[in-house]
């Protein structure tokens, strides 16, 4: 009886550590899919892309001010990028932001800050999947260019 014991105990200690092994590597398989950067010379600005959900999250920290942005970068980063959520940022530009995003479907924004925006030019140029967009929040009253903003967004009806 006690040596019955003495094995179900390693047993149970065996398939313990065979959970936490289990588990760790779960944890890292899913790390592996999540890719995080910075946004240029920002003042606390990230982004986080999830390629299991497709989502790519631009967060600001602080006060999460970026000025010169031109141009997506994340292109070459998530091009199967499917959702955008954008919160807590403020920008000085937002030339080609979210250009060539072609699989892009929703973009959301929460509490962005586009008072001191001056160039639009192109930020969704090219989105052709792009249906939906809500950019009542906007303020556009500095913006001096917007061209092509809207070229190739095929989808968009509203």
């Amino acid at each position: 009886m006690k040596k019955l014991s003495k094995n179900l105990a390693m047993y149970i200690l065996y398939f313990g550590m065979f959970v936490a092994v289990f588990c760790a590597m779960t944890l890292k398989a899913e790390a592996a899919n999540v890719t995080t950067g910075k946004l240029g010379d920002s003042n606390g600005i990230t982004w986080t892309y999830d390629a299991d959900t497709k989502t790519l999250t631009i967060t600001g920290e602080d006060e999460g001010i970026l000025g010169d942005y031109r141009g997506s970068v994340f292109v070459d980063i998530c091009p199967e990028v499917e959702h955008i959520i954008v919160k807590d940022c403020t920008l000085y530009n937002c030339s080609m932001m979210f250009s060539e995003l072609e699989k892009v479907q929703s973009i959301t924004f929460e509490n962005f800050d586009t008072s001191q925006v001056s160039d639009m030019m192109g930020m969704f140029h090219n989105c052709k999947s792009l249906s939906h967009l809500d950019l009542s929040d906007f303020d556009t009253s500095k913006v001096e260019d917007m061209y092509i903003m809207f070229l190739g967004c095929s989808e968009l009806t509203d």
